[in-house]
């Protein structure tokens, strides 16, 4: 019976890692965050692209994605070295852009 019981406990919590795992290959933040660095959060969507954050305040990069979370445009602190293009037209030009948090810099 002890056995049983361990056997069907294991079967749970592998179970649960299973189904915790791919909830987070599903979550954009936590995609973004392991491909541009932990400082790095999605502030705005529209569609399938994102404005991510990366410490733009503080001179850090500031990205636009697309749905394959590649980057698309770039701002924030890459732009004092000259080296930003700005949001994309599709960005701009966007009509249900959402905001996942607060930001001035997403226009």
């Amino acid at each position: 019976m002890k056995n049983k019981m361990k056997i069907g406990l294991s079967v749970l919590v592998v179970s649960c890692v299973v189904v915790g795992a791919a909830f987070a290959l599903n979550d954009d933040e936590i995609q973004v965050k392991a491909k541009y660095g932990s400082e790095c959060h999605v502030v705005s969507r529209c569609g399938d692209m994102m404005y991510v954050d990366c410490g733009a305040a503080w001179d850090g990069p500031a990205y636009y994605l697309d749905k394959d979370l590649e980057v698309i445009g770039t701002s924030g602190g890459l732009c004092m070295g000259g080296n930003c293009s700005g949001a994309p037209k599709e960005w701009t030009e966007c009509d249900g852009r959402q905001s996942d948090g607060p930001s001035n810099m997403d226009q």
